[in-house]
């Protein structure tokens, strides 16, 4: 017989109490490997417990999962089909219908062929792509998130790595998420690809891998390049002539994987040790289905899950820590406040999560109502290399907070070099994060760019902007080390990086 856990138990009581309520259309959010499978059996049987007439209906988006779902429901009258056939033409009136990963075509006219008396939507990303609240239900429920099933022990816990070796700033936006083709340019260069290669090497040799890539090409190129470096790799997707590749993998028969949207979504594969991100994206929802593909053999207590992020996933999403919040409504602007005031930071707050992830805590409150929002960002430093010996830092950080400024240090454990990693400044405006990287050092203009872009950023400028702003630091034949420690100047008191242009130097020359 099947125990359920207590949030499964919490998710049918808290279903059952808002359809007392009258709400008709229920969203039961529930994390990636929470076990959305039993939640909806026991449903569809509190349904028939109460009517053994009743017409029920269970829809999902792809037809894969209703294989699964049929063993799920054996036993149970229940009609199984994909939203694709469902709502084809308009349904009889089901007493409840079910809707596995709910976020797929919501408010699309499939759905409004759907009839019904009560609905309840599952998914681990109730959201829309760039997080936020889906339209057309009555009541969210928020049951457990990817954080609180790995509190729980019921997900592995999660070690985070991000590369940063890959620029995203300049990719094209289309729909919502980077576009496929200029993602595809830049994933597919061979430098970026043998780093792949080596950062598996460094981090998750031995570890059974997942590799998201950006499309079926790139997956076939990244396995290639894995199984001439020796590896037993193969590539999933939608044209590949093996169909065996999935089961030699769940057998362990490969070590490695690489995909483009085929293993996101739904399918559970056993001892999975590491995901790699490779394929640049701006979707809350993919990233989100992507972390919880972490999947641990049981008998392996003390190890945990490794995510590499090789294509700033991370930085274009959320961590996957991060809790979402469910009533997120799009507004013009992300800093008024629900009633349409303007909201003023009142408190922030670095909370140190390990040596390489800490949480920005920020307290504001409305000018208007007064009504207080706190907000949490989980940010992780990039992976970095010693300068001296080359070999991986990411073990011997260590992170001090002094005042309003964070600082993260490094002893290379190889060749004990110590250096400054890392520097955050907490201004009233916004984090500052300015990486120190051996390109810093050395004092070249690619610097002088990054530094200019974060400014643009904080100052929400187009980018582009700060191309504009490095000519001009060229034609006036400003040093780099000028240029530098004038960005740094005007960041650190708050000011607009357009003040570069507009007299920053002028003053300089009047006060010396």
């Amino acid at each position: 017989m099947f125990n359920p856990r207590p949030y499964q138990t919490k998710a049918i009581t808290e279903a059952r109490n808002s359809i007392i309520k009258g709400n008709k259309k229920i969203l039961i959010a529930l994390g990636t490997g929470g076990g959305k499978s039993p939640i909806i059996r026991m449903l569809f049987e509190m349904s028939l417990s109460k009517n053994h007439n009743a017409k029920l209906l269970y829809i999902v988006h792809r037809s894969i999962l209703i294989k699964q779902m049929n063993k799920t429901l054996k036993g149970l009258n229940v009609d199984i089909m994909t939203l694709q056939k469902a709502g084809k033409n308009p349904t009889i009136t089901y007493d409840l219908v079910l809707s596995d990963e709910c976020h797929f075509g919501n408010g699309s006219k499939l759905f409004s062929n759907i009839n019904y008396k009560y609905f309840v939507g599952l998914s681990a990303t109730p959201i829309t792509i760039d997080g936020y609240k889906l339209d057309g239900y009555d009541d969210v429920l928020d049951i457990a998130q990817l954080k609180d099933l790995v509190d729980w022990g019921f997900m592995p816990p999660l070690k985070v790595l991000s590369t940063g070796k890959i620029d995203t700033s300049k990719l094209k936006t289309q729909n919502g998420d980077f576009k496929n083709k200029d993602s595809y340019e830049m994933m597919s260069k061979s430098e970026i690809v043998k780093d792949l290669v080596d950062t598996y090497e460094k981090y998750a040799k031995g570890l059974k891998t997942i590799i998201y890539c950006v499309n079926i090409q790139h997956s076939e190129e990244v396995a290639d390049a894995f199984s001439k470096a020796g590896y037993k790799c193969k590539a999933i997707h939608s044209k590949s002539d093996d169909k065996n590749t999935l089961e030699q993998f769940a057998n362990n028969e490969l070590e490695i994987v690489t995909n483009c949207d085929v293993l996101t979504t739904g399918l559970d594969l056993p001892d999975v040790y590491c995901l790699m991100l490779a394929s640049p994206t701006k979707s809350w929802i993919k990233a989100i289905q992507i972390y919880g593909r972490i999947r641990l053999n049981p008998n392996d207590n003390d190890k945990e899950g490794l995510i590499l992020d090789c294509s700033k996933t991370i930085e274009n999403t959320l961590h996957p820590y991060q809790r979402i919040s469910f009533d997120r409504v799009k507004t013009k602007t992300e800093k008024l406040c629900h009633c349409g005031g303007t909201l003023t930071t009142i408190e922030k707050e670095i909370i140190p999560i390990d040596s390489l992830s800490y949480t920005l805590r920020t307290i504001k409150q409305c000018n208007t109502c007064k009504n207080v929002i706190e907000d949490e960002q989980i940010k992780v430093i990039n992976i970095l290399q010693c300068k001296n010996c080359l070999q991986p830092i990411d073990r011997n950080i260590s992170m001090q907070i002094k005042d309003k400024k964070i600082e993260f240090t490094y002893e290379c454990g190889s060749c004990g070099e110590l250096e400054m990693v890392r520097e955050v400044i907490l201004t009233e405006n916004e984090l500052k994060e300015i990486e120190y990287t051996e390109r810093m050092q050395r004092g070249d203009w690619v610097t002088v760019r990054e530094m200019l872009k974060d400014s643009c950023r904080r100052c929400q400028y187009n980018w582009k902007y700060s191309e504009r702003l490095l000519e001009y630091l060229q034609q006036t034949n400003k040093t780099i080390e000028e240029s530098i420690a004038a960005i740094k100047d005007i960041d650190s008191k708050g000011q607009k990086i357009s003040r570069i242009i507009y007299g920053y130097f002028d003053n300089l020359k009047k006060v010396n």
